[in-house]
């Protein structure tokens, strides 16, 4: 269940808009079949990073783009063309280090790996799981834990930097689907990946952590982030009985050993809210809103868990990117909202503001968000 009764009446009405629609797909997922297919690694052109599986006659195959924007067909020579004669799976193209994106799109094949159908693929030694990474990830670390506590061997794992042709490409249909309108369609695959991974995770913690039943997690230990008075609403939030936690400082299995022990959940909202797919049904999320615009992975997450999300205006971040307000930067407070959440008393940190307001007109991407047009609602 998601609660809007912290949210402006305006962004209340946005929020019961979006939400009337149905974003759960019942058909069931299968894998498709690419014979002399070949993988393209990820390459920026034309402001997107295009790549992913192109079929033999030159096909570029739509369930292997990460999203509406990166993921296309793109020239290539046969000189440049790599060929090995064996087969592969495409299991995953990472475009963004990001660790809510880990836990939505780079899981999106990977519900097949639970099936029984994979174990005949499993047993043959010869097959290879592909993976293509834009530039901007430095390595896939985190992803091979993420991979592997779904079974899979990640020394089996290649990572392609060459055009590369295959006797056949298999392609598992993704589970979480991006709509050409910047939504996103989720399947029950998604849920029972996330829920194998989060169990596999707790099974196999060898030490005892604390319990606490309402958790903070927070974000103001990331060096240049774009966030501007979180350390206030932190302090808010230990004021109510929260233990403020700092991602960077646990591994992931620490994060979610405390993710799935808790009752309440509580975060600004982006990657780190994304962590909610670790809650136990009949746990809460309160999500700290940074920005006037709905995510679409975290109403995926909220409508899959069986959790109660309550999200909270707490923004003036009127300096922020107008076409892709994601990306910032934000400034938070404690509002009325959060105040009359955490019977506390509204506060507002000039200074704090003064600081937000100094650091978004000098920044070198001042006009670019200034003059971005366009309501870019998701």
């Amino acid at each position: 269940m998601i609660n809007t009764d912290y949210l402006h009446k305006n962004n209340k009405i946005k929020f019961q808009k979006y939400l009337s629609k149905n974003h759960f797909r019942k058909e069931q997922l299968n894998v498709k079949s690419y014979p002399n297919a070949r993988v393209l690694p990820y390459k920026y052109e034309d402001g997107t990073f295009k790549g992913g599986v192109v079929d033999s006659s030159g096909c570029f195959v739509k369930e292997s783009r990460f999203n509406c924007q990166h993921g296309a067909s793109y020239r290539t020579s046969q000189k440049d063309m790599a060929f090995v004669h064996r087969p592969a799976v495409f299991i995953a193209g990472l475009v963004f280090p990001a660790w809510g994106h880990l836990l939505t799109d780079d899981l999106k094949h990977l519900w097949w790996f639970l099936s029984d159908d994979f174990k005949r693929i499993q047993k043959c030694k010869n097959t290879l799981f592909v993976v293509i990474k834009s530039m901007r990830i430095a390595n896939i670390n985190n992803h091979r834990f993420i991979f592997s506590c779904l079974g899979i061997e990640t020394d089996r794992i290649c990572v392609l930097e060459t055009p590369t042709v295959f006797d056949e490409v298999l392609l598992p249909l993704p589970c979480i689907i991006p709509t050409d309108d910047g939504e996103r369609i989720w399947t029950k695959e998604y849920k029972e990946t996330i829920r194998t991974i989060t169990h596999n995770i707790i099974a196999n913690i060898k030490k005892t952590y604390p319990i606490y039943s309402k958790i903070y997690f927070s974000r103001t230990k990331i060096i240049n982030h774009r966030d501007f008075g979180e350390k206030n609403v932190e302090q808010i939030f230990e004021n109510a009985g929260f233990k403020v936690l700092y991602p960077e400082e646990l591994s992931i299995a620490e994060q979610v050993w405390y993710i799935y022990n808790c009752k309440i959940f509580a975060s600004t909202e982006g990657s780190i809210a994304h962590n909610a797919v670790f809650l136990q049904p009949g746990s809460c999320a309160y999500i700290v809103r940074k920005a006037n615009y709905i995510n679409p992975y975290q109403i995926v997450i909220d409508e899959m868990n069986s959790i109660e999300t309550v999200y909270i205006d707490a923004h003036l971040s009127f300096l922020n990117n107008k076409k892709v307000p994601m990306i910032g930067p934000f400034f938070i407070y404690v509002s009325e909202a959060m105040a009359r959440l955490l019977h506390t008393r509204k506060k507002f940190p000039i200074y704090e503001f003064l600081r937000y307001v100094r650091w978004s007109l000098f920044h070198r991407d001042f006009f670019q968000r200034i003059y971005s047009k366009g309501d870019y609602p998701f």
